[in-house]
């Protein structure tokens, strides 16, 4: 499978000691030109926060989906990295009814956004029982040492147990510095980030 990273923001309300994309310098690497999306297989929207202007995002999934779809005559695969603070229940929901996103990665960052998390852990799982057909992936990702500081762990064990079939934790993910990129990864920005 051939995946594109495409990082189309540097800002972001967090300030992630080990943010993963942070280890680039984002002026310097290659610039996306959507023309090419139909060579690619998977799309990953990162930046910073993509979710940080709506509009925007909005706009470089079109430019990503209309040469995909006409040569390949169905949506592309995105897939959405986001650790907002607020209003991604309605980003993700927006999103996939719309058709533009195929799932979300969402990593927890501070106990903040564990309540919208919660709503949105069983908004999916209600998706998935009304549908057992759709294709909607979310994952949750969430770091022990956020888990320790915040005291969610029963709380996430709880959800985690309660969703489990609509929603994929992923516990205990460790901070790598540097993170490698995987193998069949390739990092791009867009040509102007918001």
């Amino acid at each position: 499978m051939n995946k594109l990273r495409l990082i189309v923001t540097d800002r972001c309300e967090n300030k992630c000691p080990k943010c993963v994309n942070r280890q680039y310098d984002i002026d310097n690497l290659p610039v996306f030109d959507p023309a090419n999306s139909p060579k690619f297989d998977q799309f990953i929207i990162t930046g910073g926060e993509p979710l940080i202007n709506k509009i925007e995002l909005f706009q470089v999934m079109i430019d990503i989906m209309e040469p995909f779809i006409k040569e390949h005559k169905r949506n592309p695969d995105i897939i959405l990295y986001s650790s907002a603070k607020k209003d991604f229940l309605l980003a993700y929901s927006e999103f996939i009814h719309l058709g533009f996103i195929t799932g979300m990665t969402y990593t927890i960052r501070s106990k903040s956004s564990l309540n919208e998390l919660k709503a949105l852990c069983y908004c999916e799982a209600n998706i998935k029982k009304e549908n057992r057909k759709s294709k909607s992936t979310l994952i949750i990702k969430t770091f022990p040492e956020i888990e320790a500081v915040y005291s969610i762990r029963n709380e996430l064990d709880l959800l985690e147990c309660e969703t489990g079939f609509a929603v994929h934790f992923r516990r205990n993910t460790q901070w790598l510095d540097p993170c490698p990129m995987p193998e069949n990864e390739v990092l791009m920005r867009m040509d102007t980030y918001y």
